[in-house]
């Protein structure tokens, strides 16, 4: 019955004026404020965006440009390890499908969040950044990251999408 059928759905629409501050916690494993944070179109790939990371091209004109507003460097654990957090936040963000990226010079997998921003506040949580060749995160890059490579290639273990991306080097 098409009437039944009309009561039983449920739209969502969204505000196109709402707007919310998107906020979280980047984590690694230096001290050095060079992290970049930015919001990207929910339409551009994950793998168009780290290579544009990758080959260390402009960002310009790719991101939608959003102030964001960090907090110093501050020592944390994370799962037993010492580690530095930093608190980040983008105030305003109009309501829409983005892709935080987070970015440390040189060293580190660029970090992508798939995120809906409606008209609440959107917490991120505690995002961690790995360090490219540092498949067993422990903050170095020695031979044990080298191992596991190579058991990865040789199929006696698997790897999870970060380790995978960590051991793109």
């Amino acid at each position: 019955n098409v009437n039944t059928l009309r009561r039983n759905v449920k739209f969502t629409v969204k505000d196109p004026n709402a707007s919310a501050t998107v906020s979280g916690t980047a984590v690694s494993w230096n001290a050095t404020d060079d992290a970049q944070y930015y919001l990207y179109p929910s339409t551009m790939t994950d793998a168009d965006i780290r290579a544009q990371w990758k080959k260390g091209f402009t960002v310009s004109g790719y991101y939608t440009e959003y102030t964001v507003t960090k907090e110093a460097i501050s020592s944390t654990t994370v799962d037993g390890k010492a580690m530095k957090s930093q608190i980040f936040s983008f105030d305003s963000v109009p309501a829409g499908d983005y892709k935080l990226v987070i970015f440390k010079a040189e060293k580190y997998v660029p970090k992508i969040v798939p995120i809906t921003v409606d008209s609440t506040d959107h917490d991120c949580g505690q995002l961690k950044l790995w360090l490219y060749g540092d498949v067993n995160y422990d903050g170095k890059v020695k031979a044990g990251d080298a191992t596991q490579i190579l058991k990865y290639t040789s199929y006696k273990r698997t790897f999870s999408e970060e380790e995978m991306l960590a051991a793109d080097v």
